[in-house]
């Protein structure tokens, strides 16, 4: 068994059971304002969570996770599992961002860089936290989705739609830097973008394509790394 295996069952079950769970009779999907749905999930993660950061709070109330799923996943866009976008991808949880975004310890938040499949949302997230959010989206199908939406609403997004994750290396070193997506191992190539006390998010997969997320903090040439728990992401390539 490996991490693509499991990766596509998961999506075969999701896709199943969210399709089941459908009304024959579909209503009007509500705006992303108005979701009950939503206001009731963000009362959920704060309490889970212990979020007192109002701009985490601020992003997950401003951000609509429906605008970057396909039509048919919309309705479930609420609901704190990771959804299907196309064959082999997912986009994470709110639970599995959390356990990343509010790990973070660096109070400066100048410079983030996301890297990733599907990583657009957590991109829009982070740009509620960060004075400049550098994107490496390697799901380039996504671009005319998801586009138009960073330009239009989040300036201080700077996106590139491209597999090449060294696009934007000239700009290190980052605060943050967002691995959205399962690595085998976090190399020195990703901790040389690092500011010094810089943080990396980052999920590790074993053998089985089962995923832990952890974070590492920057110290001189080395690293300390803290295990944050199980999640559920796309393989990085």
């Amino acid at each position: 068994m490996n991490r693509n295996f499991v990766l596509t069952a998961f999506i075969l079950f999701s896709g199943l059971f969210l399709m089941s769970q459908t009304p024959l009779d579909p209503q009007p999907a509500q705006s992303a304002a108005s979701s009950p749905h939503k206001t009731e999930l963000i009362r959920m993660l704060e309490k889970r969570f212990n979020i007192t950061d109002r701009n985490i709070i601020t992003a997950l109330r401003s951000t609509s996770r429906a605008d970057f799923l396909p039509e048919e996943f919309q309705r479930h866009a609420y609901i704190d599992i990771s959804l299907p976008v196309d064959n082999n991808n997912l986009i994470i949880s709110y639970s599995d961002l959390l356990k990343g975004i509010t790990s973070l310890r660096n109070p400066r938040r100048e410079k983030a860089l996301v890297i990733g499949r599907n990583s657009s949302f957590t991109a829009v997230i982070l740009s509620f936290l960060y004075r400049e959010v550098y994107l490496i989206e390697s799901n380039i199908a996504l671009q005319n989705r998801t586009g138009a939406l960073i330009r239009e609403r989040h300036p201080n997004i700077i996106p590139a739609y491209t597999t090449n994750f060294s696009s934007f290396n000239a700009n290190a070193p980052f605060d943050l830097v967002f691995i959205n997506g399962s690595i085998n191992e976090f190399t020195a190539a990703y901790l040389n973008l690092l500011t010094q006390n810089g943080e990396a998010i980052f999920a590790l997969s074993d053998m089985y394509g089962f995923s832990v997320l952890h974070k590492a903090t920057r110290i001189g040439a080395s690293y300390n790394l803290i295990a944050l728990g199980e999640v559920l992401f796309s393989p990085l390539n």
